[in-house]
């Protein structure tokens, strides 16, 4: 996929209810499971209205989700699109990039998004301001998956390629796994079964609704210094997962009314990832109208939630209106292990932005384990190491991704470990076996 970052100074004039949204009513969602779920929240028909304010603290997906991966979308509000499935039209998703100033938000700064679909066109709202907007028709489908706030495990969690939800795979090859998650802080959750207009919207995303029990159309709404269904039906009350912290302070909740309200500096028109020689990743990219831009510092995380991104070079800009080409080669590489690379755009000012995250792995020898009995019956489970794997770390995680059990040991041919899991509920667990250059993920049934 394409970054475009193009310079706008977009206006929209906003009016204001008195009120403004309090900055101690926040859930801070701090990890990748991190998230409030309210339940099947299922809206049906052909009109929806979701909408949420937000602040990403790091690289953030989705701020409600009740969706599965593309197709199984009942709706899906992220901070750059909006996406939904009917039963006439399929999957549909408003087009990123549509608006100049779409693909790159700021971290901590605060922003309202809203999702309108009134039956013949999904729309996608930012502050306000139609960002994008796609023809669709039909019924919206429904599904069984639980409504997050931020993204979530679901109940039943499906493995793909070893990787538990909120793991999505990229069909692209080499572009790896990517977080679905949301880093930061969100507020103000309204999810309605009619098609608010731009006005609607405008004139209550800074503030909290009055008398939200006598709103039409309203189906659930959340101000998150609670857990409180404040449309009035308790069965969509919040319920906490992973480490989702209510009733925290969005030190950066002032809302400035636009939709990109700063002149963004550089168009980045291509950025790719490569293995070159089978040693090593290099990573390529392109700008066009260079404005203020110091230098590009190139950071890889070794971490498929990307929690951890870590500086490894940096490269000056050439600045300029006409395109310029810039590349950077990753020689420290580990066989069999994927890496995640994003650029950090440096302004002369001292503000930066993120590009997208780019994925490189170096084909090796791979190790291999023998993982047995599975399915287990008596608590036990064996793990024999069929090749000098050195110093290893094993991880136990059940359904949702929690660690039960971490080991570490030094395994050579014929190395047995064994795991007791006595004192686990039966099901589903995850072994992951981490070496030093290379990642086994075994699921293993308990009965």
């Amino acid at each position: 996929m394409k970054l475009f970052f193009t310079p706008l100074l977009l206006i929209t004039t906003i009016n204001f209810a008195a009120a403004q949204t309090n900055c101690d009513s926040w859930v801070n969602l701090q990890n990748r499971f991190a998230a409030i779920t309210v339940g099947d929240l299922d809206v049906t028909g052909n009109k929806i209205t979701v909408e949420a304010s937000f602040n990403m603290t790091g690289p953030s997906v989705n701020i409600v989700s009740k969706h599965f991966g593309g197709g199984d979308v009942n709706y899906l509000l992220r901070p750059v699109r909006a996406e939904i499935t009917t039963d006439i039209s399929g999957f549909v998703v408003t087009t990123q990039g549509a608006s100049p100033c779409n693909d790159v938000l700021e971290l901590n700064k605060t922003y309202h998004a809203a999702l309108v679909y009134d039956g013949s066109t999904l729309k996608f709202y930012r502050n306000g301001a139609l960002i994008s907007q796609v023809p669709a028709s039909g019924n919206l489908i429904t599904n069984n998956w639980n409504t997050g706030i931020g993204e979530h495990a679901p109940v039943v969690t499906p493995l793909l390629n070893g990787n538990p939800s909120p793991y999505y795979h990229n069909q692209n090859e080499g572009e790896g796994f990517y977080d679905e998650s949301f880093r930061g802080f969100i507020n103000e959750v309204r999810i309605w079964n009619v098609a608010r207009t731009q006005d609607q919207i405008k004139t209550y995303m800074n503030a909290p609704l009055p008398d939200p029990t006598t709103q039409v159309g309203l189906m659930g709404y959340w101000v998150l210094n609670d857990l409180q269904n404040r449309q009035g039906n308790a069965t969509y009350n919040g319920t906490i997962e992973g480490l989702a912290a209510i009733g925290q302070t969005n030190t950066s909740c002032t809302f400035i009314a636009d939709s990109c309200n700063v002149v963004l500096p550089v168009k980045l028109t291509d950025f790719n990832a490569a293995v070159f020689e089978k040693k090593s990743v290099k990573l390529n990219w392109q700008t066009e109208g260079e404005t203020g831009i110091i230098s590009y510092t190139i950071e890889r995380s070794e971490s498929s939630d990307f929690k951890l991104f870590a500086s490894i070079g940096t490269v000056n800009s050439s600045g300029g209106s006409t395109a310029n080409n810039y590349s950077f080669t990753d020689n420290t590489l580990l066989n069999n292990k994927l890496y995640f690379y994003r650029l950090k755009i440096n302004e002369v000012s001292g503000s930066a932005f993120y590009s997208v995250i780019k994925s490189g792995k170096i084909s090796g020898r791979s190790y291999s384990a023998d993982i047995y009995p599975n399915p287990i019956q008596e608590g036990i489970v064996n793990i024999r190491f069929n090749d000098v794997a050195g110093k290893s770390t094993i991880t136990v995680l059940n359904s949702i991704g929690q660690v039960l059990i971490t080991k570490n040991v030094s395994a050579s041919p014929g190395t047995v470990v064994t795991i007791d899991l006595k004192k686990y509920s039966k099901g589903n667990f995850f072994i992951n076996i981490l070496t030093e250059n290379n990642k086994i993920v075994k699921k293993i049934i308990q009965l």
